[in-house]
C-alpha cells in the first residue's frame, strides 16, 4: 500500500503445455488431447489454438474420425483442401480418436498445444 492506493504487480502465467505423439509410417491412431473443435489444419500447421505445435501438414495424407451421432467415418485429406466436398472433417475434438496417416518411410514426431483454455 502506498499513499494513492494499492500497488499490485501482475505475472504472466503461460498455462499452455504441449505433449508429443510419435506417428508411424502409415497409421497410428492418437486420441486428441489438444483445444476442442480446433480446424484440422491448424491443428496439422501448428497454428490458431495449436501454435504450441509443429507443422506436419506436408507429412499428413489423411485424418479419420468416427461420427458416432451419424454412424459414418470423417475424413480429411491435406491433398483435397481446395476440393469441394473433400474434407468432411473439420475439426478435432478433445478426447475424440484419430487415425492419421503419414507420408513416410520413417516417423513423425507432432507436438500439440495442451491444456489450451
Amino acid at each position: 500500500h502506498d499513499d494513492e492506493g494499492d500497488v499490485g504487480f501482475d505475472r504472466v502465467v503461460d498455462l499452455q503445455n504441449t505433449a508429443t505423439y510419435t506417428l508411424n509410417f502409415r497409421w497410428s491412431l492418437v486420441t486428441w488431447n489438444g483445444a476442442d473443435n480446433i480446424p484440422v489444419t491448424d491443428a496439422l500447421h501448428g497454428t490458431g489454438a495449436n501454435d504450441a505445435g509443429n507443422d506436419i501438414f506436408s507429412q499428413v495424407t489423411a485424418v479419420y474420425g468416427w461420427d458416432a451421432s451419424a454412424q459414418a467415418w470423417l475424413g480429411f485429406f491435406p491433398a483435397g483442401v481446395n476440393v469441394p466436398g473433400a474434407n468432411d472433417l473439420v475439426n478435432l475434438k478433445k478426447g475424440a480418436a484419430y487415425w492419421i496417416a503419414i507420408t513416410g518411410p520413417s516417423s513423425v514426431s507432432w507436438t500439440i498445444a495442451t491444456s489450451v483454455l
